[in-house]
This record gives C-alpha cells, sequence and structure tokens, in this order.
C-alpha cells in the first residue's frame, strides 16, 4: 500500500525556511567555537603587551571604575601601570624576583614615599576583583577552557558569535555566552583553606567569594567548618570582543544573576613590544617614584 503525503507550498516554504535557520545556527555556534579556539592559540603567543585598561568592578553593591596605563611582561612577569583615574598619578611596579617579590608603590601622595608592600596585602587588593598575577590572559583563557570543557555538549545552546563589529575602529568578532546552568550552592571550609583555595576549586573569582558572604573580611579570613555561598560557575553571562588583527580581546564582560560583574577594556592594544628593563624601573626619568 502505498501512502501519500499532501504539503501545501506554504508549509513546504515553512519546512526550507526552519532548516536554514537551523543550518544558520549551527554554523554560527561552530564559528564562535572556532574563534574562542584561535583566542585561546593566540593568547599563548603574547610575550609583552601595552594597553590602557578601562575596569569596571562591582564592589559592594556599586560599580567602581578605574582607567590606567599598563605595560606587562611575562615569564618573568614585570608590570607597570600608571593610574589615570580615581588617583591619578598612582604608579606601581612588580618586577618578579626583584624587590623581595614586594610592589613599588608611588601613592602621589601621604606618605609622599616609595611603598613597598606584597602583591597580596590587603591594601594592594583593596578593591579590586583580581591580584596582579591575573594580569594577561592566562587567567581569563584558563576560565574559558574550562567553561568549555564543563559543558561541551552545550555548547551550540551557549556561545553564539557576530562575525563584524567594530572596536575602536578596528574589526572584531563579538562572543557571546550565556550560561543556563549557572547557580548558587554551598561550599564547607577545610582546615586551612583561603578564599583563593576555594576559588581555585570551583575555577570561580576569589573576590566572588567575598561578595557572596560578606561577613568574610579578607582571603584568609576563613574558618574549619563555615559553609560558604558561593557561585558554580564564574558567569552567568559573557561577551568578549576579540580584534581580528591579531584574535585577541579587547572587551571582556562577566554578568552574574543581579546584572554586570566585572568589565574590562583593552584599549590602544600593543602586540609584544620590546621592553627595556627601565620600563619596570622606579629610576625611570619618565616615572614619579621617589627618588632617594
Amino acid at each position: 500500500m502505498e501512502v501519500r503525503l499532501k504539503c501545501s507550498p506554504g508549509s513546504i516554504w515553512l519546512l526550507l525556511i526552519l532548516l536554514t535557520a537551523s543550518q544558520a545556527k549551527a554554523d554560527t555556534d561552530a564559528d564562535a567555537v572556532r574563534i574562542l579556539r584561535q583566542m585561546f592559540q593566540a593568547t599563548k603567543k603574547v610575550k609583552s603587551l601595552s594597553y590602557t585598561m578601562v575596569k569596571r568592578e562591582r564592589i559592594k553593591g556599586q560599580i567602581l571604575t578605574q582607567r590606567s596605563k599598563v605595560k606587562l611582561a611575562l615569564a618573568p612577569l614585570r608590570t607597570y601601570l600608571y593610574q589615570e583615574t580615581p588617583k591619578k598619578g598612582l604608579e606601581v611596579i612588580f618586577a618578579e624576583g626583584q624587590h623581595n617579590d614586594k610592589c613599588i608603590i608611588n601613592p602621589n601622595g601621604f606618605p609622599w614615599i616609595n611603598i613597598y608592600l606584597p602583591p597580596m596585602h590587603p591594601r594592594v587588593l583593596q578593591n579590586q576583583h583580581h591580584n596582579l598575577f591575573k594580569s594577561g590572559y592566562a587567567y581569563v583563557v584558563g576560565i574559558l577552557e574550562h567553561l568549555m570543557r564543563k559543558y561541551d555538549q552545550q555548547l551550540a545552546d551557549i556561545i553564539q558569535s557576530k562575525p563584524d563589529v567594530l572596536w575602536q575602529g578596528r574589526p572584531a568578532y563579538m562572543i557571546h555566552l550565556d550560561n543556563p546552568n549557572f547557580g548558587i550552592h554551598k561550599h564547607v571550609v577545610k582546615q586551612g583553606e583561603t578564599a583563593w583555595d576555594v576559588a581555585r576549586q570551583h575555577m570561580i573569582g576569589e573576590y566572588m567569594v567575598l561578595d557572596r558572604n560578606p561577613d568574610v573580611g579578607f582571603y584568609t579570613d576563613l574558618s574549619p567548618g563555615k559553609t560558604l555561598v558561593i557561585p558554580n560557575d564564574y558567569a552567568r553571562k559573557m561577551e568578549i570582543v576579540i580584534l581580528k588583527e591579531n584574535m585577541l580581546p579587547a572587551l571582556l564582560r562577566v554578568y552574574d544573576e543581579h546584572g554586570l560583574f566585572e568589565e574590562y577594556q583593552y584599549l590602544d592594544l600593543i602586540l609584544n613590544p620590546a621592553f627595556s628593563e627601565n620600563d619596570f624601573s622606579k629610576s625611570n626619568p619618565n616615572y614619579g617614584f621617589k627618588k632617594l
């Protein structure tokens, strides 16, 4: 017996449209994953960077903005920062293996001397989501690689791309990550654990631990048996702008369930500039450090 199905011209066109849209989405998702993987490879070739960082971070419910000029060299880690806002003239130098691995800080104000502090000192980390060891791209790439492994079977629904956007007049890609799995869970503190340890275990930002647990004053203020409330992933949503010319991130926005959590803009980005030792020396005549 032969069965014939009758389809109207309208239903055939609808089917074609749905199939085309489905294929277009699959192609877009595949492009997004490909672009991210190319970005991962490009960031691993970075040896040094020069850029202006515009940073917006949510601290105790308020978005704080900083704008700084940054010189960054990797392996060994060396960095120079000149803050334009909010504290114009504040400077920080860190050179791994030098000055007892302390930051040299010119506060451009009281107490009118150079200050030497460890990078993880509370004063250095005050009103900051991240420490200077997270400078560059390795940290954020590690987070993204983790999320892509964790949700490998859902990538088509999580990651999308816009292939043609402009960033400071430079051609770029825009990547959107929408994570429906984002949620809150609990962590019971073990003996000797710090907020940094908890963040590493769960692949979240260390400031997220403090943000969700306001009774924790600093990263080391944890007692065994204490129950922490923390996110299960780094972000509910992320937006990333990637420059086509070098496949490096120029913008990263991170959202949780309350809205924008942090944003980092890399303006005037220069890849692998040739720095000298003087670029990371307080003796540089172009810097404002006190000469003793």
